[in-house]
């Protein structure tokens, strides 16, 4: 708001003398007062509060291509050349248009390196694949996992320039990532805890102090653990989970065992243990085919990050269709929105979080409908 400054305006008699002829005639004086101005005081209305409200969204695994031991024959790459890259991601687009800033979790590289590393799976596709993420509003992707590397250091290279020549932020380890969306500061740190175990804490530890210190007012740890094909939390992702909180991440989201797992709120933040797959082209036919968007909304006021949570979980398949892959994740309505919560709650509620029948979640407000 502008400040408008009233001057104060002094006036006064100017007395002037005309040429002397003959003796002045005396007249009689009047005096006349002159009026004085009483000061001003000048009321500043405070300035109103500015509130911004940021809605993320965060998805599980996405592996853009197949890898070494697919064939063509109903693989990734079979769907992308009978459909385009705007076939897979076109479900959910309006979803994540709608948003303020879309994450994935990119598992396996971009690239066309033949350099692959020696192990069971190595997922890759062609850097033009990247298109699909552009085309459907995604901004970034973390890539703190244990297929970064599946093309050795030439694939992640080639990888990182796609991403940046596409305009989507990436990171992993010590590779730290700020967006600002609305003026808002957003810090990213992406790590692998299933190959780099404890020895990721020091990048989180300084992650988070670096993005702070950068002027990050929202700062997410995304990490890679837990078991493979089991929704059960493992001891360490539950202790890491709180201590992460504890450190100061404003809220952490996990993914690698390809399953749904467990939500919790800690300290008065979330912690998402595993969002499942999601755009999913490591297997043509994944047995658990539960998927999901999770979408959080932040609030601030004057900058400062409020202390409610706002948070919506929106049940998915990671295929359009119940017998096979056809990797084109699909959110689902009726009795398979309401079972998939349902899950999910199973999980959730021995570590204290009831999502609502709709999905929602709300803090310090929130008073669960039974689901």
């Amino acid at each position: 708001m502008k400040r408008l400054i009233i001057p104060l305006l002094l006036m006064g008699l100017l007395c002037g003398c005309g040429p002397q002829q003959e003796p002045p005639v005396t007249q009689p004086v009047t005096t006349v007062p002159v009026a004085t101005t009483e000061p001003v005081t000048t009321v500043t209305e405070p300035a109103p509060a500015e509130t911004i409200s940021i809605t993320l969204s965060f998805t599980g695994d996405c592996t853009l291509g197949t890898n070494q031991k697919h064939s063509y024959k109903d693989s990734f790459h079979d769907y992308y050349d009978k459909n385009g890259a705007d076939y897979f991601l076109a479900d959910v687009r309006e979803i994540f248009e709608k948003d303020d800033l879309t994450v994935i979790n990119l598992e396996g590289s971009l690239t066309n390196s033949t350099e692959l590393v020696e192990k069971a799976w190595n997922h890759k596709g062609p850097p033009e694949y990247v298109s699909i993420l552009t085309g459907s509003s995604v901004e970034v992707a973390t890539m703190g996992n244990n297929h970064r590397l599946d093309y050795d250091v030439s694939g992640c290279v080639e990888t990182e320039q796609v991403l940046t020549d596409a305009g989507i932020g990436y990171c992993y380890d010590s590779c730290y990532l700020i967006r600002e969306v609305k003026g808002i500061r957003i810090g990213f740190v992406s790590v692998n805890e299933v190959y780099d175990g404890e020895g990721v804490m020091t990048w989180l530890k300084e992650g988070h102090e670096y993005l702070r210190a950068q002027g990050c007012q929202l700062v997410i740890a995304c990490v890679h653990w837990g078991l493979n094909h089991q929704s059960e939390l493992t001891v360490n992702q539950t202790l890491m989970g709180d201590e992460l909180i504890n450190i100061g991440y404003d809220l952490v989201v996990g993914n690698h065992p390809h399953v749904l797992q467990a939500a919790r709120l800690y300290q008065g933040k979330l912690i998402l243990y595993s969002l499942g797959n999601f755009c999913y082209g490591g297997s043509k036919n994944p047995q658990d085919k539960d998927s999901g968007i999770f979408q959080q909304t932040f609030t601030f006021i004057d900058g400062v990050l409020q202390p409610q949570v706002d948070a919506k979980f929106i049940p998915c398949s990671l295929s359009g269709r119940a017998d096979w892959n056809d990797y084109r994740p699909t959110p689902v309505q009726g009795a398979e929105f309401d079972r998939i919560i349902q899950k999910l709650n199973g999980y959730s509620a021995p570590y204290g979080l009831v999502w609502n029948k709709d999905g929602s979640y709300r803090y310090p407000f929130h008073i669960s409908d039974g689901a």
